[in-house]
């Protein structure tokens, strides 16, 4: 059965970062190629767009570190296939746990550049919860299609 599906948003060529509040770490969800090669010109990195890297990987999270700035950032990419995934019962939950994935993979960085080696059970719950409702509103925002 599909979902019902509201009005395709328009892509953004924008990185979208996600409210940082106490993490020590930058976190942004990257909707689009445009907006890849904009954050990549801005950091001074020359790092090819993910999905054209592996295109059998359903998403990416990079990890950038520059001098100019003064903290890790992580950046998640997904691949177009996934919103698709969104549309349908079938796949549904699929595409939100691939997200998740690479939403734990941004705090394991996260934990990285603090030098946190044991975080308590509800610190790192709460985190990687924070992290993935972020990113799953600037997907909605940037991809998503309807609500999810």
């Amino acid at each position: 059965m599909a979902r019902a599906v509201g009005r395709v948003k328009q892509r953004s060529h924008k990185v979208v970062w996600i409210e940082k509040g106490w993490q020590p770490h930058h976190i942004g969800f990257c909707p689009s190629r445009k907006a890849w090669e904009a954050m990549c010109k801005r950091f001074h990195v020359t790092d090819p767009y993910p999905p054209d890297e592996n295109k059998n990987a359903d998403a990416f999270c990079s990890v950038f570190e520059h001098s100019k700035y003064t903290s890790r950032c992580s950046v998640i990419t997904v691949n177009k296939r996934i919103d698709k995934d969104f549309q349908t019962d079938k796949h549904f939950g699929n595409a939100l746990g691939v997200i998740l994935h690479e939403c734990v993979h941004a705090y394991q960085d996260m934990l990285t550049g603090m030098g946190e080696k044991k975080p308590g059970s509800e610190f790192e719950a709460y985190s990687v919860q924070y992290i993935f409702l972020q990113v799953m509103r600037a997907y909605t925002k940037t991809r998503g299609k309807g609500h999810i």
